[in-house]
């Protein structure tokens, strides 16, 4: 299912192998993502609405060449000074 540009999401996994056995695409245009995030009825629009979530739209440049733990980060400081500070916090302030 087409998400947005040239990012899918989901896929059989043996039409992928042969895509990249074709050389139809390479393994560096293929990312995978696991987890799982699940609300109550009504739970997420609430928190749309208290703008507990940052939205915006992200090159696929950023989600398919940038290492997984530095996505957040850098889409962060594509918003410039507003959220600048969110993505140089440390991971573990108190070792700082």
């Amino acid at each position: 299912m087409l998400v947005e540009g040239n990012i899918y999401w989901g896929g059989e996994i043996d039409v992928i192998r042969d895509l990249i056995k074709s050389r139809k695409i390479k393994q560096s245009n293929i990312r995978f993502f696991l987890g799982y995030s699940g609300w109550s009825a009504g739970q997420l629009e609430r928190e749309l609405k208290e703008n507990s979530w940052v939205i915006a739209k992200v090159n696929s440049n950023i989600v398919l060449n940038t290492r997984g733990d530095d996505i957040w980060k850098k889409v962060l400081r594509s918003f410039k000074n507003k959220y600048r500070m969110w993505a140089d916090f440390p991971d573990s302030p108190e070792m700082n």
